[in-house]
């Protein structure tokens, strides 16, 4: 069965299908909900991970989980000192969230 819409809806929906997207960086053409991989190229991308605090003696690690944005890749599982600003000790990555 179709979704009963409005000639406005359906032009609205039209015009989001037809309209064209272009890369701010690259000039790309995009199709619709693509995303450009120009920056990921170039080494622009940022990587989104997910990290804890860890006591590096004790092992121990913290209750509250955060995200962090980083232009270079990490290892999942590997535990890092320093990761920048807010970011003092030592922190395990815990999973990659995405890449943008």
């Amino acid at each position: 069965m179709m979704k009963r819409q409005t000639v406005l809806e359906y032009l609205r929906e039209r015009e989001e299908l037809m309209q064209e997207r272009i890369c701010p960086y690259c000039e790309a053409h995009l199709d619709p909900g693509e995303k450009c991989t120009c920056r990921a190229s170039q080494g622009l991308a940022e990587y989104t991970y997910r990290v804890v605090k860890e006591d590096v003696v004790t092992g121990e690690r913290g209750k509250r989980v955060r995200k962090i944005t980083k232009r270079n890749p990490l290892d999942v599982g590997g535990l890092y000192m320093h990761l920048g600003k807010g970011f003092k000790g030592a922190y395990r990555v815990l999973e990659f969230v995405g890449m943008e």
